[in-house]
């Protein structure tokens, strides 16, 4: 749906199911149930948000595809954990059920990786990785601030790489996210553009907005700044990580 408004001036009614629900609790939106989104969707104000661009290089399909996503899309370990997540568990526990697919997969290869910013097409990263994401804005289920200093109306995509090479490394990992901190380190590494082109040394599972689309070879995104009408609470002001 947000592919389809994107560049319009009709609103998006955020509701409490799939993407929708996904984008309203980044926002920090109060969606607890089906008729409160309705009330926002029918009621609230109008907000303007950023969006990120993505063409895949998909080797699969032989031709480069099209994508739209309004939270983040990475290659690697998350869109591994979303393919591999138990659709029964989700239905019963909700968001949870992304930790245990998080846990099954976390000991994956790591892959070789160059990610280029900006324009210029600057290089910020050349290495091997689990996980290379493009934010819009960087909160997951749970509250988890996996990319704190991206907002998603500040006319930029974030980027985060988390590069463990052990389980005492993914622990180290954890308590730098958990500990909401926005700077690069050893094993967490973070880069602010308007512009990303990730290029992996093999393709590598890929997904958008939480839907699997399949192995990329490369991604190129860039923000759409204010393409997206949004629907928000009277009064809303959007969450500052």
């Amino acid at each position: 749906m947000a592919e389809a408004l994107a560049g319009t001036r009709t609103p998006l009614g955020l509701l409490p199911s799939g993407t929708g629900n996904l984008l309203a609790r980044t926002m920090g939106l109060p969606l607890a149930d089906l008729e409160a989104g309705l009330d926002v969707a029918l009621g609230g104000q109008n907000l303007r948000v950023d969006v990120g661009r993505l063409r895949a290089e998909r080797p699969a399909e032989g031709a480069a595809t099209d994508h739209v996503f309004v939270v983040m899309a990475g290659l690697g370990f998350d869109a591994a954990i979303m393919a591999t997540t138990d659709d029964e568990l989700k239905a019963k526990v909700g968001w949870p059920a992304y930790l245990v697919s998080g846990a099954r997969n976390l000991r994956g290869d790591r892959f070789h990786v160059t990610v280029s910013a900006g324009p210029e097409e600057t290089v910020v990263f050349d290495g091997r990785t689990r996980m290379a994401v493009v934010g819009n804005c960087g909160r997951l289920l749970g509250g988890i601030d996996l990319m704190p200093d991206a907002r998603i109306d500040d006319g930029l995509l974030d980027t985060i790489l988390i590069s463990p090479r052990t389980m005492a490394g993914w622990v180290a990992v954890a308590a730098r996210v958990l500990g909401r901190k926005g700077t690069s380190g050893t094993r967490v590494h973070r880069h602010t553009a308007t512009r990303f082109v990730v290029r992996p040394s093999r393709p590598e599972p890929l997904q958008v907005d939480g839907d699997v689309i399949g192995p990329a070879s490369a991604i190129t995104t860039e923000v759409w700044p204010g393409a997206l009408t949004v629907r928000v609470p009277v009064g809303y002001q959007a969450p500052v990580a």
